[in-house]
């Protein structure tokens, strides 16, 4: 038996750089593990910070807008957040759809890269990824801050 994942979720990587390759590739410097230790004092300000929040729903479903909200270290979740992006509904050409499955089987995954350069981070804590669309907010991954002294 496997583990069956909601028809709708939000996850997310985080590294120190995203780059743009050739062939439509893209390449994840400094992939973090859940925790990134800082080698100063906060505040900081880090060279770079990329973030790549990916959402998945049923490909049978209508695309709907969505708003990404980021949710830096000592903000509250329930309050406003201190980063935030609209992405409007998606055209099929935007998304990755496996085409080997029946439709009703198949997810649209929208993959949103976000690059901060540099990066300001004013406490130890966790950074929050939220998605929202419509009523429903998907939490979609964190990365917590640790300074190494």
């Amino acid at each position: 038996m496997g583990t069956v994942l909601p028809e709708r979720h939000g996850w997310s990587l985080f590294c120190d750089d995203i780059r743009d390759e050739v062939g439509n590739k893209q390449s994840y410097m400094g992939l973090y593990k859940g925790v990134m230790f800082v080698n100063a004092r906060f505040p900081a300000v880090l060279p770079g910070l990329g973030i790549i929040v990916n959402f998945s729903e049923p490909a049978t479903s209508a695309p709907g807008d969505l708003l990404i909200n980021l949710y830096f270290p000592g903000v509250a979740l329930d309050g406003p957040p201190s980063w935030s992006v609209e992405v409007p509904a998606a055209d099929e050409s935007t998304l990755e759809r496996p085409s080997d499955f029946p439709t009703a089987e198949q997810s649209r995954i929208l993959s949103f890269p976000i690059r901060f350069a540099p990066f300001a981070i004013e406490r130890a804590g966790r950074l929050h990824v939220r998605i929202v669309q419509g009523e429903d907010v998907y939490p979609a991954g964190s990365l917590e801050f640790r300074s190494q002294d």
